[in-house]
């Protein structure tokens, strides 16, 4: 069975809990740093003003590190 756009949305929402997500409709992988304590909305800020030259820089985790996040949020959400 496919799932369009839709029902994704709506399956992202009831398994998570994120209010990005219900808000937006989709996640992007700054607001599941941010929503799994690895970055923090200032140093995000600053990245985002240049402040600081490269995300990599404030991320409170390694890069390895990183794609395990995404893939338990994956896990979590059921995508």
């Amino acid at each position: 069975m496919s799932m369009n756009r839709n029902d994704l949305i709506e399956k992202m929402n009831e398994a998570s809990s994120s209010e990005v997500l219900r808000e937006k409709g989709y996640i992007s992988f700054v607001d599941l740093l941010i929503w799994k304590g690895k970055l923090s909305k200032e140093d995000y800020e600053a990245w985002r003003f240049r402040k600081v030259p490269y995300l990599e820089r404030v991320i409170k985790v390694n890069l390895p590190r990183i794609n395990v996040t995404l893939c338990e949020f994956m896990i979590e959400t059921g995508l």
